[in-house]
């Protein structure tokens, strides 16, 4: 928020974020939970932009803010003398020695047809593929869906998710086997507090 006076997270320094016994808030713990800072949670990401946009007394309350995008994207509009401070994609990243975050799973029913789960994962990669080659697809695909539902649903508008894919991907979008990624997912969910997962729940193609 630009009030720390020393601009480095440490003890002393008053921190905002969510879901504290939630997915959300364990990253936070497991990233910065070793900075000393005094942390408040709210219940979820929206709450958190809630609390910033109405709270007039918000920057004398706070140091640090912990929040995802598309959140992050109108804060800073509205909020010109806030920065960002640090990515928790990278700093998570960094302390597990390049292990990444992981986030949306798409599970398979052992019974499925599994010539059709492939065809249904690959359309869902070649999509997803397509979209960060071409972010304007936003707008030509979802063109018979109002704006106000399209907002309702994704939390942004289509002109700002097609800004933040063009700006470095910053939304995070895209797709990866978790068969080839077992050792992230294992790393991610372990900073939840559950064990390694079995090969054997892994859908191969």
């Amino acid at each position: 928020t630009g009030k720390d006076t020393d601009s480095t997270l440490n003890s002393g320094d008053k921190v905002l974020a969510f879901q504290e016994t939630n997915v959300a808030g364990k990253l936070y713990q497991y990233v910065y939970g070793d900075k000393g800072a005094t942390t408040t949670y709210l219940s979820d990401v929206g709450s958190v932009r809630n609390e910033i946009l109405t709270n007039s007394n918000f920057d004398n309350e706070y140091d640090y803010v912990f929040i995802a995008q598309p959140d992050l994207s109108e804060i800073l509009t509205r909020k010109t003398q806030y920065r960002v401070y640090s990515d928790v994609q990278k700093d998570y990243k960094t302390k597990t020695n390049g292990k990444e975050i992981t986030q949306a799973s798409i599970f398979v029913k052992n019974t499925s047809d599994k010539e059709k789960v492939i065809d249904a994962l690959n359309t869902i990669k070649n999509d997803v593929e397509a979209l960060l080659k071409d972010p304007n697809k936003i707008e030509t695909r979802t063109k018979d869906v109002e704006d106000e539902v399209f907002s309702g649903k994704l939390g942004t508008t289509k002109a700002n998710l097609k800004q933040l894919i063009n700006d470095d991907n910053q939304i995070g979008i895209g797709f990866k086997k978790a068969s080839e990624n077992k050792a992230s997912i294992d790393s991610f969910i372990s900073t939840l507090g559950l064990e390694a997962t079995d090969e054997k729940i892994y859908f191969n193609y």
